[in-house]
C-alpha cells in the first residue's frame, strides 16, 4: 500500500492518496486543481474507488464536486457531514472572502453509519470512527496498519473548537475513545501537516483531554 500527500490550496490542509494494486481512494480532496489526480491516475492507469471526507470543512473539501463530476464516483463519510456539506456556514465556505461559499452534496453517497463503520476494500479492511467535536460530521478511519485522523487529531497542535458545531465536550469524548483505541506504533496521517507515530503524541493527547475536562468542569459550575 502506498499513501501520498498532496497539499490543499487552503490553510496546507492534506489531501491523501491510498494506493493498493490498481486501486485508489482520494481522502479530503481540498485541493482546487484535481486534474493533478487525474493525470496521476491515468499515468499509472488506476482506478478511483472512493473519495472518503475526515470532516465537511472547505479546506477538505473543495475539491469534491470536480472530483465527482470527473469520475462519478462515490463519497463516503458520516450522515452529519453529507448534511453540513449543504450549509456554508457549517462547511466554513462561507468566512472565506474570494471563495465561493459550497453548497454541493454528491450524487453518490455512502454514510459509514449504513456501512456499519467499516468497508471492504479488496483485501484490506477499512475501519470508521465517527469523532464529533472539532466539528459535527468529524471522523477518523483506519486502512490496515494507518490512522487518518483529520483535524481530529494532529501532532501536538491542539484539536480547534471555533466552528460553529464544534463541542469541547464531544471531543473529550472521542479524543479519550482515540486514547484508548489505537495502539502505540500505528502511523497517523492528520488533515494537516506530517504523519507521525501514535504513541509519540499520547502525554499530548493525555494533556489535550486533562484541559477539555477542566473548560467543562469550569463551564458547568458558571451555569449552576
Amino acid at each position: 500500500m502506498e499513501i501520498t500527500a498532496l497539499k490543499n490550496n487552503l490553510m496546507g490542509a492534506n489531501c491523501y492518496l491510498i494506493e493498493h494494486l490498481d486501486r485508489v481512494i482520494v481522502v479530503d480532496p481540498g485541493i482546487n486543481n484535481v486534474h493533478v489526480i487525474a493525470e496521476r491516475l491515468n499515468h499509472r492507469m488506476q482506478h478511483l474507488d472512493y473519495v472518503i471526507l475526515t470532516h465537511e470543512h472547505i479546506d477538505h473539501i473543495q475539491g469534491v464536486k470536480p472530483l465527482c463530476e470527473m469520475f462519478d464516483v462515490e463519497v463516503i463519510a458520516t450522515a452529519t457531514c453529507f448534511e453540513s456539506l449543504k450549509n456554508p456556514k457549517l462547511n466554513l465556505s462561507a468566512a472565506y472572502s474570494g471563495e465561493d461559499p459550497i453548497s454541493y452534496v454528491p450524487r453518490r453517497v455512502v454514510s459509514v453509519e449504513s456501512l456499519g463503520a467499516k468497508l471492504q476494500w479488496d483485501d484490506v479492511q477499512i475501519k470508521f470512527y465517527p469523532t464529533p467535536g472539532h466539528c459535527a460530521g468529524a471522523m477518523c478511519f483506519v486502512v490496515g496498519d494507518f490512522l487518518f485522523s483529520g483535524d481530529t487529531l494532529l501532532e501536538r497542535i491542539k484539536t480547534y473548537t471555533t466552528a460553529p458545531d464544534s463541542s469541547i465536550e464531544q471531543l473529550a469524548v472521542s479524543l479519550t475513545m482515540i486514547r484508548n483505541e489505537f495502539g502505540v506504533e500505528m502511523m497517523v496521517y492528520p488533515g494537516h501537516e506530517s504523519c507521525f507515530r501514535f504513541g509519540d503524541v499520547i502525554p499530548f493527547i493525555d494533556s489535550q483531554i486533562r484541559l477539555l475536562r477542566r473548560k467543562i468542569l469550569l463551564s458547568g459550575n458558571k451555569k449552576a
